[in-house]
């Protein structure tokens, strides 16, 4: 299921490719969120970086770490990310 919804012409592309948008607009938050889709750990990041990625809704927190909201969201930018890095 996850693999047709992150398809470019899948279910959510439109909600997904405004997220894309966004983080091509910011090349530091796209490393940042390029470290976190890569990783199965949670992590710390920038204070700054972790404001703005839960301000668009791309990242839930666990404690003083933070993970991908969704499994949706990490295999979906890692493929996005991965075209550009």
């Amino acid at each position: 299921m996850i693999k047709e919804a992150i398809a470019n012409g899948g279910i959510y592309r439109y909600h997904l490719q405004q997220y894309w948008v966004k983080l091509l607009a910011n090349p530091g938050l796209i490393r940042t969120y390029t470290e976190l889709v890569t990783t199965k750990e949670s992590l710390v990041i920038d204070p700054i970086h972790a404001y703005k990625l839960e301000s668009l809704g791309l990242i839930t927190f666990d404690g003083d770490r933070v993970l991908p909201r969704c499994q949706l969201y990490r295999t979906y930018f890692a493929k996005q990310l991965a075209t550009i890095v």
